[in-house]
């Protein structure tokens, strides 16, 4: 059995993104050895030897929220009382992030589906529209909606190729807070066999072509820096963060 689904049928983990999180966090142990790898092959034999350290990892339905959490403090952004747009929604992470913060009201969209974390779904607080791909907005009852904020986190996707569609739906000095995945924004070429990116000069190249495109569409000046969470894979992250003028 994959190390991922043990922890959620023997060790009441709530889903695999959280037991995949705990894993990339190095806190799932096997004889006091880190084990790293979700796909890792759990026996019988091993069942009663395989523990989870101490850790704070329930604060968020994912390690997204830590994420968002960390980059709302980095700009100072208070999001109390404000209603916010999460695109790339998936289990939930930014959006409870919002919500513990106060958020008025998150709406979120995902390509995907079944995968919202039941806390989120089940609060009045949170919308959520699941196999929404952020392209089909322009004629979906969302190309109606305004919001104080936007957050994103999509994966698999050029960011440059989702911005466009994003400033419409932002208000007048409404901010917007980005997370930037480079393996997701340069070509294979620039990545190593295990998918990480192995040119530093590529982040610039990627910093410069995405804060270029943000500064131009949103009118404003943009804030880029690196996310207190790498990406599961080991990867760098960063956010690009603004208002719209």
């Amino acid at each position: 059995m994959r190390l991922d689904l043990f922890l959620v049928k023997h060790k009441k983990i709530e889903s695999r993104t959280k037991a995949q999180d705990l894993i990339a966090q190095g806190l799932v142990l096997h004889k006091n050895k880190v084990l790293t790898k979700p796909s890792f092959e759990v026996n019988e034999d091993m069942f009663s030897e395989i523990t989870i350290a101490e850790n704070n990892l329930s604060q968020y339905v994912s390690r997204a929220g830590f994420k968002l959490a960390g980059a709302l403090d980095f700009v100072q952004q208070d999001v109390t009382g404000l209603t916010i747009l999460d695109v790339g929604q998936s289990t939930g992470g930014f959006t409870d992030a919002l919500i513990q913060r106060h958020a008025k009201h998150v709406t979120g969209l995902d390509v995907g589906s079944v995968q919202l974390h039941d806390k989120i779904k089940s609060d009045s607080r949170v919308t959520y529209f699941e196999n929404l791909n952020v392209k089909d907005i322009a004629t979906h009852v969302l190309a109606n909606e305004r919001f104080d904020g936007i957050v994103c986190d999509v994966s698999f996707i050029s960011l440059t190729k989702v911005v466009a569609f994003l400033e419409p739906l932002l208000k007048t000095k409404g901010f917007f807070l980005l997370l930037v995945k480079p393996q997701f924004e340069c070509g294979p070429q620039a990545l190593d066999k295990n998918g990480i990116v192995s040119d530093a000069k590529v982040y610039n190249t990627i910093q410069a072509n995405i804060t270029s495109l943000c500064e131009n569409l949103f009118q404003c000046e943009c804030k880029y820096f690196e996310s207190s969470i790498t990406g599961k894979d080991g990867n760098k992250e960063f956010f690009i963060y603004g208002r719209k003028k």
